[in-house]
């Protein structure tokens, strides 16, 4: 039998617009197609939803695979361990998977190549997931950017590369004559039924990504930036899962927005704004590559002695279930729980009233989302959370302290996304929604609610918080 290729999956788990699979279909010889489940390739292990995520896409890509009259192997364990043992079984002189920028996988990375080809294996790492290769990126200087505006300025100058790859019409498979591990052995579904919000919200898998890109460009983008901050609203993306593991790719997204025909001119601006959020991803592991420690540490070195509290077990618990008596709060924590997903606008009041309000350190909350979204991704989340704390790269300045009443009357106006998500709280009025705590005992007695009983009473003060807040940061 003729020498195979192995094909390693990684966070690319898509057939369309691949450039590793696509040299490894060009070399014409028979390809060995693999994922491994390596728990020890990161300190960073992939959380509970994420899992989720994780084991439904790979039912989906082996799907894919099948309907290609090819076949999806899986292994567990140590990558450099389970190749050398592939390598040696098949005679395969020829590995190509896609490149992960994440600061320990790229370290990886470079260690397997040299390993490999000094045992004559060729180790072809394509890049694919980003829109720049992040040690491609610098200014007039020569010098990493820290800010993002001119960061994006640079990449919207380079443009963008839009190529895009065609799935294959067959594939050259190799039959893999040993033993393998199945998907169902790395146990990565849960093992109670917490996930059922999970299946009723999502559809992991490529199919799906071009299902939702396709509504974003008839319907989404109309009115994108007029509506992306309003939480009751399906007008933001729902791409981030996708984007994250590979399923599709931010070329795809801009291609499908520079080729649509949109009827009304100010559809453009609209575009741009999307297209900004997607350079604002990228920017996240720029920084991540350039910056390492800013995955557990802040970016800003003044923080580092901020006085950030030990431990508020009674806060974090609360602030985690969506009990701490602000509605729009509770909202987004418990849809959260539930989907796997928080609103963006949200997830910026949520993490603010954690961080500021509450002063618990960033790294809790960010634990907390890393455990509970299906979008987990290391670089977001820790520059989004260094961002809303105050300490990150290009942070939010340390005034700015999200108010939940402000936010909440202003982005969620009729309270639709609290009734939704609280529903103690539906027979409210509009008004007295945000402020539950406000109402006089007859408006809560009409309404059903016992405050401390049916819904709590606020837990932090608002005002004293954020001026005890003020202080400490002005005192850096």
């Amino acid at each position: 039998m003729q020498t195979p290729i192995i094909y390693w999956f990684r966070r690319d788990l898509r057939i369309l617009d691949n450039s590793a699979l696509k040299s490894a279909v060009d070399t014409k010889q028979p390809i060995l197609f693999i994922y491994i489940h390596d728990q020890n390739s990161s300190p960073w292990s992939i959380g509970s939803a994420s899992k989720w995520w994780l084991h439904h896409s790979l039912l989906t890509l082996e799907k894919s695979l099948l309907s290609l009259k090819s076949r999806l192997y899986f292994f567990s364990g140590s990558t450099k361990l389970i190749l050398e043992k592939l390598i040696s079984q098949t005679n395969c002189n020829h590995v190509i998977c896609n490149q992960q920028f994440e600061p320990e996988m790229f370290k990886n990375d470079k260690e397997l190549v040299s390993y490999f080809e000094k045992q004559n294996v060729t180790f072809e790492i394509k890049s694919a997931n980003l829109l720049f290769n992040p040690n491609s990126i610098f200014n007039k200087q020569g010098n990493v950017y820290k800010v993002f505006t001119p960061f994006y300025k640079t990449c919207i100058q380079i443009g963008f590369s839009t190529e895009l790859i065609n799935k294959p019409n067959k594939l050259n498979t190799y039959q893999y004559k040993h033993k393998s591990d199945s998907l169902m052995e790395f146990a990565l579904t849960p093992k109670i039924s917490w996930d059922e919000g999970l299946k009723a919200t999502w559809q992991p898998g490529e199919n799906a990504a071009h299902k939702i890109l396709k509504n974003i460009v008839s319907n989404v983008i109309e009115n994108y930036t007029n509506k992306r901050d309003y939480p009751e609203l399906d007008s933001t993306s729902h791409l981030s899962p996708y984007l994250h593991f590979g399923e599709i790719t931010p070329q795809r997204i801009i291609h499908a927005l520079t080729q649509a025909s949109f009827l009304q001119p100010s559809i453009e601006e609209q575009k741009h704004q999307f297209i900004r959020q997607l350079i604002w991803r990228e920017f996240s592991h720029y920084i991540l590559f350039h910056f390492p420690h800013t995955s557990n540490t802040p970016f800003q070195e003044k923080f580092k002695r901020f006085p950030w509290k030990r431990s508020d077990k009674t806060l974090l618990i609360a602030w985690q279930k969506g009990k701490t008596g602000y509605p729009i709060i509770d909202a987004g924590m418990r849809e959260l729980w539930h989907t796997g997903y928080m609103h963006n606008r949200v997830r910026m009041i949520t993490a603010s009233f954690l961080t500021k309000n509450g002063l618990l350190n960033w790294k809790q909350g960010a634990s907390w989302f890393w455990d509970t979204l299906v979008d987990a991704d290391l670089a977001q989340n820790s520059m989004n959370w260094q961002w809303v704390a105050g300490c990150g790269v290009d942070a939010a300045p340390f005034f700015r302290i999200f108010n939940p009443v402000t936010q909440s009357k202003k982005f969620d106006e009729k309270g639709n996304y609290i009734r939704q998500w609280c529903p103690e709280l539906s027979r409210l009025s509009n008004k007295d929604i945000h402020t539950p705590w406000l109402c006089n005992d007859c408006t809560l007695n009409d309404a059903n609610i016992n405050l401390g009983i049916h819904y709590p009473k606020p837990i932090i003060d608002l005002s004293t918080t954020r001026e005890r807040a003020l202080s400490l940061f002005k005192s850096l």
